[in-house]
């Protein structure tokens, strides 16, 4: 059935919430980076169905992990300090261990910007979904599972975790649905929308 527990949707919510749990503060200086991105690496070895795990704040740091070719996991990392703008890559290859980092100083994305960002801001400790619409890095279409991550000192949330979903992992899982033969799946939204 599509809310069955390996559906992409229950994977992303549960994904989330232990984010949400486990990640205590905005994973940007050192030590907490390093611990999101061991976490993230493990959502994604474990979890096929998410494309890119995402971590921002509100003043546009931003962490991202996404599968590489062969098993590997990359990290673009966007860190805004007092020294200016720096957008860079850790490039990793299948055991996890770094073999590049290379500076990115013409991308220009600003994740603040995006829906998913706001909508979790805006939408209390639960899921938000966004839209369909292109992911900046990848270039192809999916969706937005994100939720804001719980500030240490009871002050209104400023930071963000996100999983993306790509819809060729969506087509996948309705594919691999065993419908009888007048039967239909769909995706509907809160909102009812197909």
């Amino acid at each position: 059935e599509a809310g069955d527990e390996d559906a992409p949707d229950a994977e992303a919510v549960r994904v989330l919430k232990l984010m949400q749990h486990v990640i205590d503060r905005p994973p940007f200086d050192a030590p907490g980076r390093e611990r999101a991105e061991r976490l993230a690496m493990e959502v994604l070895r474990n979890v096929p169905q998410l494309a890119m795990v995402l971590f921002v704040d509100d003043h546009g740091n931003f962490l991202m992990l996404r599968r590489s070719k062969g098993g590997a996991i990359d990290s673009k990392v966007i860190e805004n300090g007092t020294s200016g703008r720096r957008v860079f890559w850790v490039r990793r290859d299948s055991a996890g261990a770094t073999t590049a980092i290379e500076d990115d100083p013409q991308d220009s994305y600003d994740p603040r910007t995006r829906p998913w960002f706001e909508g979790a801001l805006g939408h209390g400790p639960e899921a938000y979904w966004s839209g369909v619409y292109i992911f900046f890095t990848d270039q192809k279409p999916g969706i937005t599972a994100s939720a804001p991550l719980p500030p240490a000192d009871g002050a209104p949330p400023d930071s963000v975790v996100g999983v993306d979903i790509r819809l060729d992992a969506l087509s996948e899982f309705l594919a691999g649905l065993k419908i009888g033969r007048s039967g239909r799946a769909m995706i509907i939204d809160d909102q009812g929308r197909l």
